[in-house]
């Protein structure tokens, strides 16, 4: 049977997690030695755990290193031209100047489950955050009569 416990360290909301997962496993991991598990001795049997690590989810270098990919994807100033084929309305010129924000809303602690039956030995560690991800767009136009009516969204 695969004991799994983790223990979770949180510093302040805005640094990252701390994580640590101890994998303890009452069995002979290695047979060639002339130690043999024994129910009687399970106290003293494999006391360092099989695996141990501790890692960290650095959201606080995480946050800008996607707020960067966004901006670097959506962010910057369109410009087009609109043509009216009638002497009824003028050409339009239209600046648009799009803005994205990026950021988690919460920093979720990781989960640790088994998964199947215990004589697999396996687990799962997820998490789940959310995010909050947002787009201002200023929309500017210039018409033959030299009027910029702006428009904001976001």
């Amino acid at each position: 049977m695969l004991s799994v416990t983790g223990a979770l360290l949180v510093s302040a909301p805005a640094h990252a997690v701390d994580v640590k997962v101890h994998v303890q496993a009452p069995y002979e991991l290695d047979p060639s030695l002339l130690v043999r598990f024994d129910l009687d001795r399970l106290h003293a049997q494999n006391v360092d755990p099989v695996y141990a690590d501790r890692f960290a989810i650095p959201y606080d270098v995480i946050e800008p290193l996607i707020a960067s990919k966004l901006a670097e994807a959506v962010d910057g100033v369109r410009h087009f031209h609109i043509t009216c084929k009638t002497v009824l309305c003028p050409d339009t010129d239209v600046d648009v100047t799009i803005l994205s924000t990026f950021s988690f809303t919460q920093k979720n602690q990781p989960k640790i489950e088994s998964v199947g039956p215990a004589s697999h030995d396996t687990f799962r560690i997820t998490l789940d955050t959310q995010v909050a991800v947002g787009v201002d767009l200023l929309v500017e136009t210039e018409t033959g009569s030299g009027r910029r009516p702006r428009f904001r969204w976001g």
